[in-house]
């Protein structure tokens, strides 16, 4: 099951688990509530590491990249009742041409 990680709209990130059975909708909710929680850790953990930015990429980006990613909004994305935002940057490991856009 996949269970999005989300704290006051901005989604931080994905949830995924490996259930031998189907869960049931006990299951389902003590995931999600799991998932919020999860996602108060990230923020709060965020600053003191980089492994939870490491994670979300496939190669290492260049200094220049790095610095143009700091730059950006700490989430891409957010959600409410009214509307839902996600920003792109692309691409996101190589500086020169690189587009951010909402």
């Amino acid at each position: 099951m996949i269970s999005p990680v989300t704290n006051r709209g901005d989604a931080i990130g994905l949830l995924e688990l490996l259930l031998p059975t189907a869960p049931g909708e006990d299951v389902l909710d003590e995931v999600g509530e799991a998932a919020h929680i999860l996602a108060y850790v990230v923020i709060a953990n965020g600053r003191f590491t980089d492994l939870y930015t490491w994670g979300k990429r496939s190669r290492p980006p260049t200094l220049a990249a790095e610095i143009q990613y700091q730059l950006l909004p700490p989430s891409l994305s957010c959600e409410a009742a009214q509307f839902t935002l996600c920003g792109n940057l692309e691409p996101s490991e190589d500086l020169s041409g690189d587009s951010f856009d909402y």
